[in-house]
């Protein structure tokens, strides 16, 4: 949990999706799909809008 913090503390950036660089298409399909993923876990779909 103390490891989650600090690492939180730490961050640079107000939004992840937002901190990746667009020309980076490896990454930026790579956080696609990891949101997909959560967003299909999410009870309610994602953001809770289903």
């Amino acid at each position: 949990m103390t490891v989650l913090m600090n690492l939180g503390d730490r961050m640079a950036y107000s939004n992840f999706k937002d901190s990746i660089p667009e020309d980076d298409i490896a990454l930026v399909n790579a956080r696609h799909k990891a949101w997909a993923v959560f967003g299909d876990l999410q009870v309610g779909g994602p953001y809770g809008l289903g």
